[in-house]
């Protein structure tokens, strides 16, 4: 695993350089200066974004989600986010540090259950959105007809994951898994009875996606209201520019991003990709490439510095007083009925 995460990282830093190379650094910094004051827009929208995102996975808490405050949420979801875009772990680290950082205010099966949902509800958000946005793709967008086949192919199989991932999350991750252990290589110690942190794991989260519908619900919801914020934060960048985007060629940017990204997600912190997706997606627009890195180096300057606020959270977290922990999860001891781990 982390020799593909280091293949990844190697690609996602080469095809990083290609594009800064074709575009020019030169036109790059240019276009940036142009975009001046409008990054306050654009990062104002990254801030909103992260707002929302955070009250979705609050939503998703299998104690409700007044187990957590909106402020710990955004502060422990912000951490988690800073890990994704700063260290080459994909995204897979961020969520371990986010299912950490909730233990305090709730058991660790809970924290990290938690955080399961919210990836599928993130992702059913994702799809929902590429679903809006796919007639505005394959109409905004100059493609041939295998190319638009293979775009619906590729949307089609990543709906079809996302529904086996739910389904998978319904069974039990670690119940299913063990199970296919057990057929694999026979009985063990192991696979005879499932951990105790693990079984818990897998009843949190079977037990919220069967009787937490609104739950569910809401959190979603939430997930595509901020899918659609990224469509203000490319007219800002475009319009910064002297674009003049219209609202449907900004939907029809981000929602080809939001495809690149979802079928491109292994990818360290979206390196390379991010910027040859706008590329790609501006030059069938009718815009030059280099427009749309120029446009991708504000978004990700703007993802950047939300991460920096995120490190700084991280540490808040890290240092904040034990006293003030144990008092907040009082509560929801007397909620559970469990010993939370601190």
């Amino acid at each position: 695993m982390r020799r593909l995460q280091f293949l990844l990282l190697l690609l996602g830093v080469g095809l990083f350089i290609y594009v800064v190379q074709k575009a020019g650094l030169g036109r790059i910094l240019f276009g940036l200066r142009l975009v001046g004051w409008s990054f306050a827009g654009i990062f104002a929208l990254e801030l909103v974004i992260d707002l929302l995102h955070s009250e979705a996975w609050r939503w998703c808490f299998p104690a409700g989600p007044s187990a957590v405050s909106r402020f710990d949420a955004v502060l422990a979801r912000t951490a988690g986010v800073a890990v994704n875009v700063l260290t080459p772990t994909a995204t897979v680290g961020g969520e371990v540090v986010k299912g950490m950082l909730v233990r305090r205010w709730m058991p660790l099966s809970e924290g990290f259950a938690s955080v399961m949902i919210d990836k599928l509800t993130f992702a059913l958000g994702q799809a929902i959105f590429l679903a809006a946005g796919t007639t505005a793709v394959l109409t905004g967008l100059s493609f041939d007809l295998e190319e638009r086949l293979l775009a619906l192919t590729v949307l089609g199989l990543w709906i079809v994951a996302v529904l086996a991932f739910f389904a998978l999350q319904k069974a039990g991750i670690f119940r299913v898994g063990l199970g296919i252990m057990r057929t694999i290589f026979g009985g063990s110690g192991l696979a005879d009875r499932l951990p105790g942190e693990a079984a818990a794991f897998d009843t949190q989260v079977s037990e919220f996606l069967a009787t937490r519908r609104r739950a569910l619900g809401i959190s979603i919801s939430l997930h595509v209201v901020a899918q659609f914020a990224r469509v203000p934060q490319y007219y800002f960048a475009m319009s910064a520019l002297g674009l003049d985007p219209s609202p449907a060629t900004c939907f029809t940017t981000a929602a080809g991003l939001v495809f690149i990204e979802a079928t491109m997600f292994l990818i360290p912190a979206k390196l390379g990709v991010f910027e040859s997706g706008n590329a790609l997606i501006f030059s069938r627009l009718g815009y030059a490439a280099a427009e749309g890195i120029i446009v991708s180096f504000a978004m990700r300057l703007s993802e950047m510095a939300s991460a920096l606020l995120g490190l700084l959270a991280l540490a808040y977290l890290h240092f904040q007083e034990p006293a003030e922990v144990e008092t907040r999860v009082t509560p929801l001891r007397r909620y559970s009925g469990r010993r939370s781990r601190l």
